[in-house]
């Protein structure tokens, strides 16, 4: 349990979020034994995750997800000048999901995968 417990542990730091420093975000990278082994699964699952997601999601194998939504909205509201838009919010998404409702739809379509995940996001692990 003690090397397992190593490697879902994480090294954290701040980073700056303004130019001033006045606001920080802690960020936490997990073990690179893990992360290695999470990018392969994804190298070996991608498409088979593309293909359950469906078309409408910006987070899997999609870089800049968050500028393509963006990008989205705005043609939508160049195409339709009538139309307005409230707000857009993707703050701390990753932090803010319910993280049990994910791993409850991992074990029911990839339940091969379930006790690899539950083992990074089933339990608490120390961050350095």
């Amino acid at each position: 349990p003690s090397l397992l417990c190593l490697l879902a542990s994480g090294r954290s730091f701040a980073l700056n979020k303004d130019m001033k420093g006045d606001k920080v975000r802690p960020i936490t990278i997990g073990d690179v034994l893990r992360r290695w082994v999470t990018k392969a699964i994804l190298i070996e699952y991608g498409e088979k995750f593309e293909e359950h997601l469906g078309a409408l999601q910006y987070a899997v194998r999609t870089s800049a997800g968050a500028d393509k939504i963006f990008r989205a909205v705005q043609t939508c509201l160049q195409l339709c000048p009538n139309s307005i838009l409230l707000q857009i919010d993707a703050n701390n998404a990753f932090n803010t999901c319910d993280r049990q409702k994910a791993m409850d739809q991992l074990r029911e379509h990839f339940p091969e995968l379930y006790r690899f995940f539950s083992l990074w996001y089933g339990t608490s692990v120390p961050i350095f």
